[in-house]
């Protein structure tokens, strides 16, 4: 928890406190613990204007979920 809070406050930091749009790979992403999960929706709203999810398939291409 504590390393996804902190990657919140860097692209706070980083985007001067102004909400960003993201492309996130999520390829080789695990499932977090629903408590991770749950601060994590918490927060989009606040940090992100737009965020898309890409991730690779088993057929090698890409799946993008906007």
């Amino acid at each position: 928890m504590e390393n996804v809070i902190e990657n919140f406050e860097l692209i706070k930091q980083i985007s001067n406190n102004k909400k960003v749009c993201v492309i996130m790979d999520v390829t080789k992403a695990d499932m977090a613990e629903k408590k991770i999960r749950d601060y994590v929706i918490s927060q989009f709203s606040n940090y992100f204007n737009a965020v898309a999810f890409v991730s690779e398939i088993i057929s090698g291409g890409k799946l993008f979920l906007l």
